[in-house]
């Protein structure tokens, strides 16, 4: 990996726990009216379950969009996400200290689907002992190596793959710079991080990572490279 890649990795997620404590809660937007965003789906929240290790957890799943800001508070892209947030027992409360981790895929324009639906979310698509796709039609089941009962997960999409897309009047090449990645995702970051939890509970949590895969790679071999 170049290293300069392997410093985007790091200092992404520190920008991410930096930017949080300033960053004021960031509000459901309305989607936008007009141009391609208008044609992004209306954000869902969904509640599931899923046993690991003989682990029943539950869990709740979100998929929506965030908008990007310039400087002077126009929306520059919608950036979407599917969060999965662990949900605690009947009984307990929620752990402010648990971890939760930011998931990209490899690049160049590539969205998160291969590690979301391929590896690490708790559902996947089903493959063969080889790891390739079996044939049509393809189905979901829940994934036994899921990293969930380890950290909370949020699969994020660059602009210009996925649902994520630039605003009317936006240059998509403006999104993909290396070196201008990190300060437009990291404010994100941390928006989605408070989003996606209860007040106060991802602020005061000190685990925050990032994954990715290299490149792009089958879902069944992404899975076991990441078991």
């Amino acid at each position: 990996m170049p290293v300069k890649l392997k410093l985007i990795c790091l200092i992404l997620p520190m920008l991410a726990a930096l930017a949080q404590p300033v960053l004021a809660e960031t509000a459901e937007r309305p989607a936008p009216s007009g141009g391609v965003l208008s044609l992004l789906p209306p954000p869902q929240t969904t509640n599931h379950s899923i046993t690991l290790a003989g682990r029943k957890l539950d869990y709740q799943a979100k998929a929506a969009t965030l908008s990007l800001l310039s400087g002077k508070g126009d929306v520059t892209a919608e950036i979407f996400y599917v969060a999965y947030t662990l949900e605690p027992p009947a009984s307990g409360a929620k752990d402010p200290q648990r971890p939760i981790t930011f998931v990209f895929n490899g690049g160049p324009g590539a969205a998160s689907a291969y590690l979301h639906i391929g590896a690490l979310g708790p559902r996947i698509i089903a493959t063969g002992a080889d790891g390739e796709f079996l044939p049509s039609p393809q189905r979901l089941i829940d994934n036994p190596d899921s990293w969930l009962d380890m950290t909370d997960l949020v699969f994020v999409d660059p602009v210009g793959t996925g649902y994520s897309r630039e605003a009317p009047g936006q240059d998509t090449r403006d999104f993909w710079a290396s070196t201008r990645m990190p300060a437009r995702l990291a404010p994100s970051s941390g928006s989605i991080s408070r989003r996606t939890a209860a007040p106060g509970r991802r602020c005061s949590s000190p685990a925050k990572a990032m994954a990715g895969s290299a490149r792009r790679c089958s879902p069944g071999h992404c899975r076991k490279i990441s078991a």
